[in-house]
């Protein structure tokens, strides 16, 4: 059972700022900073309060004045199902506005520890800056600050949390020659009584190079498949530019197709209109982009020239081909025009090969 000093001491315990900072570790000490979660999560207090009411509890039970269930008492079981009953994100009463004071101040300490073991960065730079190891002046400490926001992605936000004249206000020996260790000392006795940056912050600056690093990876890889997909263009435009160029050269000995381009012939009775120069024109008009289609898209291959296969050729004329007043009629001029190799390039934009250089005379 507790004392009549012990019971007058927990009546007049303050939850308060003096009280949060009386159950904080040396920041040495405090690996994990479990005192701070502590405090973070409104673990601590809620605790005092268990265990104040588990005593209570425990001396109604020694003095008889409540009854138990005829099972043997648990502490730890009852102290357990208190704090999971006053947790506070379960349940709100008087206490919240205490608890979310408690928090915030485990945020600022939070906030003041991890700025505090940086100091390696802070050391590296200083000596990076310092090389003949004499100190640093006023303005270079200030680019020292300077390069710490911008290292860390802060975006001035570290920079504005320090008066102006921060730099200035190091005690030293000499303000042009500011030792590492007199500049540390002020800055962590600074640290600790100022509210600089939250951990949030440092956690919004890593978001930001994260995101900007993805965005970049993204642009690398968009910026490669471009690439991909321009190369794989190109061998598509030579592949059909090969076969185009294999297309004419077949025409060109081919006999009907040899009537129509030198001798003044159309295609129409009485010459044949089934064969191989049906098969080589239809072909030549698949280079161009017009096909025959099935009913579901796909491409027909047919060696007659019916009234679909004169279709086809009419709007390959009408867009492509040389001026007429009868579009359906293959003939000289329409031939060739099928088989220009220039039109035909520029349609599908086709670069024109490059130039070989001339050969060396010996």
């Amino acid at each position: 059972m507790p004392s009549q000093a012990q019971e007058q001491a927990f009546r007049e315990l303050k939850l308060n700022d003096k009280f949060f900072l009386s159950l904080l570790l040396p920041m040495e000490e405090a690996e994990g900073d479990f005192d701070v979660y502590l405090m973070e999560n409104a673990v601590m207090p809620v605790l005092l309060q268990g265990l104040d009411a588990l005593t209570r509890h425990v001396d109604k039970i020694a003095t008889g004045k409540t009854l138990g269930d005829g099972r043997r008492f648990n502490p730890v079981t009852w102290l357990a199902q208190y704090l999971l009953r006053n947790h506070p994100m379960h349940s709100t009463d008087h206490r919240a506005g205490m608890y979310k004071h408690l928090q915030e101040l485990a945020s600022v300490e939070r906030g003041r520890r991890n700025l505090l073991r940086r100091l390696p960065e802070f050391e590296n730079i200083w000596h990076l800056m310092s090389q003949d190891g004499q100190g640093l002046d006023t303005p270079h400490i200030t680019q020292l600050l300077e390069k710490l926001d911008t290292s860390w992605n802060l975006e001035g936000e570290f920079i504005r949390s320090l008066p102006s004249s921060f730099a200035a206000q190091v005690p030293c020996v000499d303000p042009e020659k500011v030792t590492f260790n007199e500049f540390w000392i002020f800055f962590e006795e600074y640290v600790s009584q100022h509210d600089l940056l939250r951990t949030s912050v440092f956690e919004a600056a890593e978001q930001r190079r994260l995101q900007a690093e993805a965005e970049a990876q993204l642009a690398l890889e968009l910026q490669a498949q471009k690439e991909a997909n321009l190369i794989e263009e190109q061998r598509q435009q030579r592949l059909l530019q090969a076969q185009f160029e294999t297309l004419c050269a077949d025409a060109y000995i081919n006999g009907e197709l040899s009537q129509i381009m030198s001798k003044g012939a159309v295609l129409q009775h009485p010459m044949d209109l089934k064969g191989e120069h049906i098969v080589l024109l239809l072909q030549l008009l698949r280079a161009w982009g017009f096909s025959l289609l099935d009913d579901q898209g796909n491409h027909l291959d047919q060696d007659e020239w019916d009234d679909r296969a004169k279709s086809l050729f009419t709007q390959w004329r009408m867009q492509h081909g040389p001026t007429t007043n009868f579009p359906g009629v293959v003939d000289s001029d329409a031939v060739k025009a099928l088989m220009d190799k220039e039109s035909f390039e520029a349609h599908h934009q086709i670069p024109p090969a490059p130039e070989e250089p001339p050969e060396e005379e010996l």
